[in-house]
């Protein structure tokens, strides 16, 4: 039981860090992307 809580709780860290990653990155993926479709 322990052991999956704390997977679990690994695993929401995880997801939570990738998540502000891709908000503050994503001016840069944007500008990347409109430059692409030009």
């Amino acid at each position: 039981m322990f052991e999956e809580l704390s997977a679990w709780r690994f695993i929401a860290i995880l997801i939570t860090i990738i998540i502000c990653f891709a908000v503050w990155k994503l001016p840069e993926i944007v500008k990347v992307v409109y430059k692409k479709k030009d």
